[in-house]
């Protein structure tokens, strides 16, 4: 009792799945005002279960049941305030006693009770005022389910769900010979005299249910919601339409019935054949034996209907109870080409549709009849080849998806605002899955009410429609798609919608994004901005190098900012060297080869021509020292001459006595088509007119003869040669000698040099 000591007023307590040893049967004794307590899934005990001293006070109550036969003991008697009870554990047998300390209770739930052997017909019978009875997850069999409405028939319940109670659910053989596969009249008689609301018999392995088995006046007025989904049903699909019929129905599922969830079919590429429309027209289907006079006539007077108006001749036809607002059929049908138009009665309510996965093909005609439908579920189906004007009959529609529809991508960016124009009140839309790459900048135009968009799974390479034109949405999933970025626009219009509508969550997870030098401004903007992203805001990227690596390896952005900066000034200032380099040899260059320059433009312009050896009267200027004169006028003088042919001009030679000097010089020079300056230590030295000829020399080139001078220089007197001379002579008319004698090298370069 002092477990709980101090908690008087407290009022719900949950200990399930906690392996507690409840050993003390007063240890609740404290807790006078609880209302809700939960204590299943508790440590098995080897001896008698305790018998506990509940609060009197307890409306819930969860336990486990682990003797062999499920029973309470007479302190339930005293719980008059008990009207929910759930019961799951290791009991096998339950029988007429079994709940008789329990008679008030409302709602009885019997969960996850594996070892479950045997269920009394009578065991209900004494709860005269259930209203909820649910059996999830114990394997006692359907048929033998149904015995246990015997003494329930005429009652007034508000829910029935029997969830998962096969005997076998591995081997559908062992249900065939039990007969605990099928549902007739006369093993559901009792079950349809009862007035219930709302009742489930879902994933119990049934394999064909009767066509009146669950008809009667009763259920006719009294049911509201049926749910008979996951069952490996059989037989005619269209039959499960009958079921659509009853006069206060409002929910119904039938998903997972024909098609098991365990077996999704891909799309037909050739469909040979209609089903629908020939079970439309089976003998099977028309000949439907109801018990009920009311339901006798259903197909023939549907039949008759659609014949009579000319202008659904040839139409299929649907008839559903008005009350209808809830269907769910997904993975009902096999496969259906929309060929013929559906032309469909009693569906002015219904405000949920789900067609997900039926294997629909070939929609060449607009839905019609869904004047109030909220929500459509087309996923999974072949609407790639939905007409514009698909929606344009369903102005209400809140919700759609069509993920997995190969929706044609052109189709989609061209026109997809045409599709959704009349879909004013859209609010949420699923187009995952469907490989649409193209930009659909005005897809949503027309919606300004979205708040939901699933794009995942595409091969979006952008972001693919303007926001502003969704000014309310607030979920965005783009996740497994190809982006690598997101622009500047897009993430101030993102920003925009979180200071709009106070939140905005988007999911990028499955996108490799660029963490790359140009992207640092999005890694930034990933890092900041008030949009709440998924995983951590951490996505897998590319760096510079090809490698994958994620974004929060660059959290320190300063640091990245720093490498892409430090590189990009490096090639900067590389470029600025570089060009800095080459305008400088630019300049050298040009102010070395200034003649050549400047005669090159001349002559590119037509003002000037080039000379000619033939436009001189002279062919060789000899300059030298009077000491070399064995040099000039032995060795250089007679391979000019004799060997080359050309007229040299030797001042020991040509020069007349008594002749001004420096007036024959320059003659000379004048008249020389090339000028040979021999440049010994005597001429660098001693020479008197060195310095006369030099300037000479330089002044007489022209741009018409830019390679007028050539320099022969001994090796030890290279670094003499004078300033003015060498940034008037090109390096190459430079000849430098070991020793004053003309060897065959020296030969070649002068004739190379002087023509």
């Amino acid at each position: 009792m002092e477990t709980f000591s101090g908690l008087e007023n407290l009022e719900e307590l949950n200990m399930e799945c906690n392996n507690l040893n409840l050993n003390e049967s007063t240890a609740f004794t404290p807790l006078q005002k609880l209302k809700y307590l939960y204590l299943k899934c508790q440590h098995e005990n080897d001896e008698n279960e305790i018998t506990m001293d509940y609060p009197r006070s307890l409306v819930l109550l969860t336990r486990d049941v682990n003797d062999p036969f499920l029973s309470l003991g007479p302190e339930f008697l005293q719980l008059r305030n008990l009207s929910t009870l759930v019961l799951s554990g290791q009991a096998k047998f339950v029988n007429s006693t079994s709940f008789v300390m329990v008679p008030h209770i409302r709602e009885l739930v019997l969960t996850r009770f594996f070892d479950m052997f045997y269920i009394s017909p009578n065991s209900f019978c004494q709860l005269y005022k259930l209203e909820i009875l649910r059996v999830i997850t114990v394997p006692i069999g359907v048929k033998p389910a149904m015995k246990w409405f015997e003494c329930l028939a005429g009652r007034t319940m508000k829910i029935i769900t029997l969830q998962d109670i096969a005997i076998s659910r591995t081997r559908l053989d062992i249900n065939l010979i039990n007969g605990d596969s099928y549902l007739s009249k006369n093993i559901t008689s009792s079950l349809t005299q009862i007035c219930v609301e709302e009742f489930t018999l879902k994933s119990s392995y049934v394999q064909l249910i009767y066509v009146n088995a669950l008809h009667s006046l009763v259920w006719d007025r009294c049911l509201k919601v049926l749910d008979l989904g996951d069952n490996p049903l059989i037989g005619q699909i269209f039959a499960d339409f009958q079921l659509l019929r009853f006069r206060n129905l409002e929910r119904i599922e039938l998903s997972d019935t024909f098609r098991s969830r365990f077996n999704l079919q891909t799309f037909w590429e050739n469909p040979d054949y209609d089903f629908m429309k020939k079970s439309l027209y089976s003998k099977q289907l028309i000949k439907m034996n109801f018990k009920n006079s009311s339901h006798e006539n259903i197909i023939s007077t549907q039949t008759h209907s659609v014949n009579n108006n000319d202008q659904n001749f040839g139409c299929l036809g649907l008839r559903f109870s008005s009350s209808l607002k809830h269907i769910s059929i997904r993975r009902l049908i096999d496969k259906y080409g929309f060929e013929l138009c559906i032309v469909l009665w009693g569906t002015n309510n219904i405000d949920y549709l789900d067609l997900s996965d039926c294997g629909l093909y070939n929609f060449k005609f607009k839905i019609s009849g869904f004047p109030s439908i909220k929500t459509a579920i087309f996923s999974a189906n072949d609407m790639g080849l939905i007409p514009e004007t698909f929606f344009d009959a369903l102005p209400l529609l809140e919700k759609v998806a069509m993920s997995t529809c190969n929706l044609v991508v052109s189709m989609m960016s061209s026109k997809g605002g045409r599709y959704l124009e009349h879909l004013k009140n859209l609010q949420w839309i699923d187009l995952s899955s469907n490989a649409l790459n193209l930009p659909a900048p005005d897809i949503f135009k027309f919606n300004s009410n979205l708040k939901a968009v699933n794009l995942a799974n595409n091969r979006f390479l952008y972001f693919p429609f303007n926001l502003h034109h969704t000014p309310n949405l607030i979920i965005l999933d783009m996740s497994d798609n190809a982006l690598t970025s997101i622009d500047k626009d897009v993430q101030k219009q993102l920003d925009e919608l979180v200071l709009r509508n106070g939140l905005f969550y988007m999911k990028l997870a499955g996108n490799v994004f660029s963490c790359q030098c140009s992207n640092i401004q999005f890694l930034h903007w990933l890092q900041n901005t008030l949009v709440t992203l998924d995983n951590n805001r951490n996505y897998t990227c590319m760096d510079k190098d090809g490698m994958l690596t994620n974004t929060l390896r660059y959290k320190n952005l300063d640091t990245l900012w720093q490498n892409c900066m430090g590189e990009f000034y490096f090639s900067l200032s590389m470029v600025i060297f570089c060009v800095s380099g080459i305008g400088f040899l630019t300049v050298f260059i040009f102010n070395k080869n200034y003649n050549y320059v400047k005669a090159y433009v001349m002559n590119l312009f037509g003002t000037f021509k080039y000379h000619k050896p033939n436009d001189y009267t002279m062919g060789v200027f000899i300059g030298y020292a009077d000491q070399d004169y064995k040099f000039a006028c032995d060795s250089l003088l007679p391979y000019l001459e004799t060997t080359l042919g050309l007229k040299a001009f030797v001042r020991d030679r040509d020069l007349l006595p008594g002749c001004d000097v420096a007036r024959g010089l320059v003659e000379a020079l004048n008249s020389s088509w090339r000028i040979v300056l021999v440049f010994s230590e005597n001429f660098l030295r001693a020479d008197d007119w060195m310095w006369f000829t030099i300037r000479c020399a330089i002044y007489s080139q022209t741009p018409a003869n830019p390679s007028r001078i050539v320099v022969m220089v001994h090796k030890q007197h290279l670094h003499h040669l004078p300033d003015e001379l060498l940034s008037a002579v090109l390096d190459e008319n430079v000849i430098v000698v070991s020793r004053w004698e003309l060897d065959y090298v020296i030969r070649q370069k002068l004739r190379t040099l002087l023509f």
